[in-house]
């Protein structure tokens, strides 16, 4: 089997896991970092939620990097009222910033939590990269390995965001398969055809 970042003039892999994330200015991005920006101000408690994979983690490591919220049990989400309650309804003197999977959406929902929902003051739903964000993106990773020339035709960016929906973390993945299966057929650059052998292969 061909080495694919050889055959590719690639430094090394930048789509495994483990190599450093890049900032691509996407509309998500902006709209969840005014957010926040906005949360820093006037205090209070943020939710921020998003499938798996969809940037929640890399937008919200410069403000909170504590588990994801969706897990905290009924018995924990009262004690954070029981924090918050002092002298909330006149002054916010915290930020609480809880992200998680869309489950935390119905979670806060329950009617035991109406409390706690009531003090949210921010809320939002992250969708991930589309396709323009996924061709930078693309673009920007490739760089970062040495690779100028392009390589991901334009019908596979359209192919590989209709696959991943929104989520790096699958996109990523996708991205490797691409590359191991054009290296392996002597394919220049990636197509079509190519994403779509790679998803069937992962499912």
């Amino acid at each position: 089997m061909k080495d694919f970042k050889i055959y590719y003039g690639m430094e090394f892999n930048p789509f495994e896991k483990g190599q450093p994330d890049i900032e691509i200015d996407t509309d998500d991005f902006k709209e969840a970092i005014g957010r926040l920006n906005y949360l820093k101000d006037i205090r209070g408690i943020g939710l921020f939620t998003g499938r798996s994979g969809t940037g929640k983690t890399f937008i919200m490591k410069s403000f909170s990097e504590s588990d994801e919220a969706q897990y905290l049990k009924t018995a924990i989400l009262n004690d954070l009222i029981m924090l918050l309650n002092f002298n909330f309804d006149s002054s916010n003197y915290v930020i609480l910033i809880m992200t998680g999977t869309p489950v935390l959406n119905h979670t806060i929902n329950r009617a035991v939590h109406e409390a706690l929902k009531q003090r949210i003051v921010i809320q939002y739903e992250m969708s991930g990269m589309n396709e323009d964000d996924i061709g930078r993106y693309i673009i920007e990773k490739l760089k970062k390995a040495g690779r100028t020339q392009p390589l991901i035709l334009p019908e596979a960016v359209k192919a590989l965001s209709n696959a991943c929906q929104g989520s790096s973390r699958k996109l990523n993945n996708l991205l490797t398969h691409c590359l191991i299966i054009g290296a392996a057929r002597e394919k220049m650059t990636i197509d079509n055809e190519i994403v779509m052998e790679a998803a069937n292969e992962i499912g």
